[in-house]
Formats: structure tokens, C-alpha cells, sequence
């Protein structure tokens, strides 16, 4: 007999199949407990080293020894006519395909199977991303870290006078702002690189939670006219000064020395100025001293949501732009800032909405090349629900400035009114990616995650919130949302009750409690909640809406028509009083008048009748609309409609998980088509 044929006979070549699939899958295995257990790196390569180690043995094995019904013995000593080495081979085969299922099965688990939500997201994830989310990722280390990476620390005030902090941090945060603009550099925002100011966290951890894989850090001491800054940039992993400088400068060289730093890091981490054809990056949009001082100032009181402290940003943002009027960002925040002080203040929504946009304008026409005026742009046409309008300005920013966390998640708001909850999921990660320790980048996965039907992964973000930060009303009103779109009323009435006590001057919450109230029934306590809003702020947008939710609700169609024509006197384009004025006067009975609100309430929202296609944010609207011209006996224009909203809601099927959203608007256009039994199962 040959050698070869000896081999064979022997089950030679079938140990070592076996032994190779075996191996492989054993190191799987060891792969996964290695991650669970917390085992050290060179535990997997033990492993390999072991079963390379154990390869040759296992041949020999084969070759001299035989299987048999007495038990393991020398080929010699087992006679020919009484060898079952045959029927040990079929065993080993049985074995050797279940062990191939298995490696299969792995392969398959691993290829194909999602990844968890907090994954790093990897080049493979970016390219699967359809449209326009799709990003350019940095190339990631196994822990998921970029490799080009950074974290701005907020500078150090050592000057004599503890007010200069405002300047310190306005100094960091610019830096941030132009880094944040450089092709391929990932920029923590500064609302997480910010909580370490102060704390006595080193560069390791401060690397981890943000990250990054450098950091950026420095002080600022001002006296007069003149003023010292130093900065380094230091290497996480091995806390390595890869670059530090200290400058000696007049005030009225702050905004060179602010440019010299930051090329002084694109320079130390080998990084590209936006490609070979992009014009040279600004580090500020002024030159004047004065103005910036004045910008930093206001910068620094938009932070506070509250209508004091917006309403002190507006008055430094003015004066910024009364000093310098072609200074864009000072234009951008004041913008932002009127919007913000129609849900913090008593500006009322149309004012705080016209003036943000003549801001706003001015801010895109003094420099084009800022991402701050679009995203602003933006903000107020979805206040103003023209959400697709909105979404070309929040890609304007994007493409101008990546990080730009704001424009992420206003864009994530957007597409929401879409109905595309999933998509917006994506862009709220990628948010909080950027800016993972703030709350309200948490907020906006809390409310995409809820949207998309993600309730328990929702939760498990709120209580983290809420156990770290026992103080912020944010956890507060994000638990009391997640109540009420679950329909448990009664308890979300005490969370926002929680952050309506943490936020003085907000009004929103007392409009929540209404919309509560009015649903269990509880008229009194409906009233009492709205004589709180209008306690903070008498002509507050949310104010006027707990007005309307109670007269909707008392079943009071001639009281409801007349405090929506009110408002519609001061703001007659505004589609929110269109949308109460039609469904008030359909309740009356009058047609005709309910068919005309509903059709501006409509194009309000964005519809164009030139290309019928409705978005999330335009089904009542659309369904009221529907409903009024059945009634007329306007039949096909009904059916038009009622078919777009069974498009929309094919969406919200595909994009929700387990929200009520789309057998809610299946009822009503069930109702409306008069078929009882499906709306009733819907």
C-alpha cells in the first residue's frame, strides 16, 4: 500500500480537517470570552500559539494510533480484518461537517448580523448609509478612537480678574470652530470638551470619554491691552507633548495668534488644509476687537436657556454688530437667538421668526463661507414646519463645516418631520458621537431612538441622564415625553412638573401639562397649568398653543375660532392658528371657510400641489383636508389625499418599529373612506 493511501487509511487527512476547522472555531470562541472576561491582548495569541503548537501531535496521533470498540491502540497491534478505521472515518466526517456548520454559521453571524447601536462606526457602516448621510469617516483604531482626533479643553483664565473667562473660553472655542473645518480631523464639541474645565480628570481619561486621540489645552492671562497664551497638544495614549508654544501678544493681534495655533496643530498631526483647492480658512470673521469682545459676551449668555440670559445675548450680539455691522457670526447668533426666546421667552413666534431672518440673511450675504447663517437659515424654517426647505440650508452648513453639531441635529429634527425616523437616528448619533457629554445631543438620540420605535434603549439613555445629572430638567422632560407617547399620562405628569420647576421663564412644560390634563379629563387642572404659562410669559408661543389645546378639547368650537383669529390678525401666515381656525370652523359647520384655512394650513407646511407628496409633519392638515372635501362631495381630490397619507404611512411602517403613529392615521383615513372595521383594527 502506497503512503499516501496509508494516510487516507488511517483518517490522517481527516484529523487534520477536523483539527483546522476545530481550531478555528475554538478561537472564535476565545476571541468573544477573551472581550466578556476582560483578558489581556496576548491571551488570542496564546491560543494560536498553542494550536499551531498541537497541529504536528495531532497527526501523529493519527498515524500511530487506532480507534477501537477496546478503547485507543497502536496501528500494529490491531489486526487488519478487525480494523474499523473505516467507520471512524464516516464519524469524523459527521463531526467535521457540524463543525463547518458551525464556522459557517459564525462567519455569517459576524458578516451580516447588525451591529450594536454604540458601535464605532466603521468605512463599511459610512458606505451603507444611503443618500445624503452618508459622511466621510476617519480611519478608527480597534477601540473605535479616530486617529486624527481632538479635543479643545477650555483655556485656562489666569488673568487677575475671574470676568475675563468669557475671553479664555471664546479663545478655545474659536480654535475649535476653525479645527473643526479641516478635512479629515474629528472635533469633540464643545459642550462635552467643556465639563472637564476645572476637574482633575488626566488626559487618559478625558481621551476616553470624548474619543479622541489628542487633546488640545492651554491658559490665557490678560492684562489690558496685552495678553499671554499658552497651548500644547498632547498624544492620549502616550501623553506626549506633540506641540506647545507660548505667545506674547497685543489684543490687537489676538486673531493672528489664534490662526498660528491653529495651523501649529494642523501642521503637528500631518493634516491637510481642506484640500488643495480650498480657499484659506478664517479663524474669525472680524478684525475688530471690540465686536469680538461683544460677540464672546453674547455667545456666552445664549448658553443659558432662559429668557434673561437670551435676551442678554441679544443685546451683545447688537452691539457687536453696532460696532462691526459686517461681522456674519455676530448676525448668525443673534438670529439664534430670537428663536430661542419664542420657547424660552414672551417674544411671540412671527416677531422672534422675522427677526431671526433678516439676521439670519445678512449674516449668508456678509460671508458665504460661514456654516453658522444656513444652519441658522434653517432652524427657522422648520420652526416654521418647511422642513424641506430647511433641510437644503442644514446641508449647506454640513458641507461647509461637518462637526457642526448644532446642524446635525436640527438636521435629524428635519427629517423626523419627514417621517424618517430611522435616518434621523443616524445623524443623532453621529451628533453625540461628536459631542458625547452633552445632554442635549443625548436628547436628540433619545427622541430619534423613541421615534423610531427604540423605547427601551430610550429609557435606559433617560435614567442615565437623570442619574448624572440630577439637576438638569432635560432628563426630566425627556422621561415625560417618553411617557406620553406610550399614552401613560398620569406619569408623565409628574416629570414635567420636575423640569418645569428646574427651568424658571420656560413655558413649555406648562404647555405639556395642559396637553396632559385636557386628555384625562381634568379641566381644572388644565386651566391652572395654563394660567402658569402665561404667569412666565403672557404672549409666549407655547403659551397661546395651552390656550388653544384647552378650547379644542372643552369641545368649544366658537371660543377656539376666536382666540386662533387673534393670532392669525398679528401672524396670518402662521400654518399652527390655519390648522386650528379650519378644524374649528369644520366643527361649526362651515365648509367652505375650513376648506380654505386647511389649504394654507397646508402649503404652510411646505405641500405643493405641483408635486403631491406628503411628509410626516403635514398629516393633519392633509387628513382635515380630506375629511372637508369628502363632506362636500369633492371626491376625487379626497381620494388624491388620502392616498398620499397611505404612502406616508407605507414610510412611517418601514422606519417605526412599534409606534402608534401610522395605525393612528390609518383609523382616521379608515374614518374618512368609511370603512368601520379597518378603522376600528387600526
Amino acid at each position: 500500500m502506497s503512503f499516501f493511501a496509508e494516510l487516507k487509511r488511517r483518517n490522517v487527512f481527516r484529523m487534520a480537517a477536523l483539527y483546522l476547522v476545530a481550531g478555528w472555531v475554538l478561537l472564535q470562541v476565545a476571541d468573544v470570552l477573551a472581550g466578556v472576561l476582560g483578558l489581556p491582548d496576548w491571551t488570542l495569541r496564546l491560543v494560536a500559539f498553542l494550536l499551531l503548537l498541537g497541529f504536528p501531535l495531532a497527526l501523529i496521533f493519527s498515524w500511530v494510533y487506532e480507534l477501537t470498540p477496546e478503547g485507543l491502540k497502536r496501528d500494529h497491534e490491531v489486526d487488519r480484518t478487525q480494523s474499523i478505521t473505516a467507520q471512524t472515518g464516516r464519524k469524523l466526517n459527521v463531526v467535521i461537517v457540524g463543525l463547518l456548520a458551525a464556522a459557517v454559521t459564525l462567519l455569517a453571524l459576524d458578516r451580516f448580523v447588525d451591529k450594536p447601536a454604540n458601535a464605532p462606526v466603521t468605512q463599511q457602516d459610512a458606505a451603507a448609509i444611503p443618500g445624503e448621510l452618508a459622511a466621510t469617516v476617519a480611519a478608527t483604531d480597534a477601540a473605535g478612537i479616530a486617529a486624527k482626533s481632538i479635543a479643545v479643553l477650555p483655556f485656562v483664565n489666569m488673568s487677575a480678574d475671574p470676568d475675563n473667562a468669557y475671553f479664555s473660553d471664546g479663545l478655545s472655542e474659536e480654535l475649535l470652530n476653525f479645527l473643526a473645518k479641516v478635512d479629515g480631523l474629528k472635533v469633540a464639541a464643545r459642550t462635552s470638551s467643556f465639563q472637564f474645565r476645572g476637574g482633575d480628570a488626566d488626559i487618559a481619561e478625558i481621551g476616553a470619554r470624548l474619543k479622541v486621540a489628542t487633546v488640545l489645552e492651554g491658559s490665557v492671562r490678560k492684562a489690558g491691552d496685552d495678553v499671554r497664551i499658552t497651548a500644547q497638544l498632547i498624544e492620549v495614549d502616550s501623553g506626549y507633548h506633540l506641540w506647545s508654544e507660548t505667545y506674547d501678544r497685543n489684543l490687537d493681534n489676538i486673531f493672528a495668534v489664534q490662526e498660528e495655533i491653529a495651523r501649529a496643530i494642523v501642521d503637528a498631526l500631518k493634516l491637510p488644509l481642506l484640500g488643495k483647492d480650498a480657499a484659506p480658512l478664517k479663524v474669525t470673521a472680524t478684525t475688530n476687537v471690540e465686536a469680538y469682545d461683544l460677540y464672546l459676551l453674547g455667545r456666552h449668555h445664549a448658553r443659558e436657556p432662559s429668557a434673561e440670559s437670551l435676551q442678554t445675548a441679544v443685546d451683545y450680539y447688537e452691539r457687536a454688530i453696532a460696532v462691526d455691522p459686517g461681522y456674519a457670526l455676530a448676525h448668525s447668533g443673534l438670529a439664534d437667538a430670537y428663536m430661542f426666546l419664542s420657547d424660552y421667552g414672551d417674544m411671540p413666534i412671527d416677531e422672534a421668526s422675522r427677526l431671526a431672518e433678516e439676521a439670519a440673511r445678512r449674516a449668508m450675504e456678509l460671508d458665504p463661507g460661514a456654516a453658522e447663517p444656513y444652519a441658522s437659515m434653517g432652524l427657522i424654517l422648520d420652526y416654521r414646519q418647511r422642513a424641506e426647505a430647511a433641510m437644503a440650508y442644514y446641508d449647506r452648513a454640513l458641507a461647509i463645516n461637518p462637526n457642526y453639531v448644532n446642524a446635525l441635529g436640527w438636521k435629524a429634527n428635519a427629517l423626523a418631520d419627514f417621517g424618517r425616523f430611522r435616518d434621523a437616528l443616524v445623524l443623532a448619533e453621529q451628533a453625540y458621537d461628536l459631542d458625547p457629554l452633552s445632554n442635549f445631543a443625548k436628547s436628540g438620540v433619545i427622541n430619534s431612538a423613541a421615534a423610531a420605535g427604540q423605547f427601551d434603549r430610550a429609557e435606559t439613555l433617560i435614567r442615565e441622564m437623570i442619574a448624572e445629572y440630577p439637576d438638569d430638567p432635560l432628563g426630566y422632560e425627556e422621561y415625560g415625553n417618553w411617557h406620553f407617547a406610550l399614552g401613560q399620562l398620569d406619569a408623565a405628569v409628574p416629570y414635567f412638573i420636575a423640569a418645569h420647576r428646574r427651568r424658571p421663564g420656560d413655558t413649555f412644560m406648562a404647555w405639556r401639562l395642559v396637553q396632559c390634563f385636557v386628555r384625562m379629563g381634568d379641566d381644572e387642572a388644565a386651566e391652572a397649568w395654563y394660567e402658569e404659562a402665561r404667569r412666565r410669559g403672557p404672549q409666549a408661543n407655547y403659551t397661546h398653543m395651552a390656550r388653544l389645546e384647552i378650547y379644542r378639547f372643552a369641545d368649544d368650537p366658537e371660543a377656539h375660532l376666536a382666540y386662533a383669529l387673534k393670532g392669525v390678525e398679528v401672524a396670518p401666515r402662521n400654518g399652527g392658528l390655519r390648522l386650528n381656525t379650519g378644524d374649528a370652523r369644520y366643527r361649526l359647520g362651515d365648509l367652505a371657510g375650513a376648506e380654505s384655512d386647511l389649504r394654507l394650513a397646508l402649503e404652510l407646511a411646505g405641500y405643493d400641489p405641483a408635486q403631491p407628496k406628503l411628509v410626516a409633519n403635514q398629516f393633519f392638515a392633509a387628513a382635515f383636508l380630506a375629511a372637508v372635501l369628502a363632506e362636500q362631495d369633492i371626491r376625487e381630490e379626497s381620494d388624491a389625499l388620502l392616498a398620499q397619507i397611505d404612502g406616508l404611512n407605507e414610510l412611517l411602517w418601514r422606519q417605526s418599529e412599534i409606534v402608534s403613529t401610522p395605525y393612528r392615521n390609518d383609523a382616521w383615513v379608515s374614518a374618512i373612506r368609511g370603512d368601520g372595521d379597518r378603522m376600528l383594527a387600526s
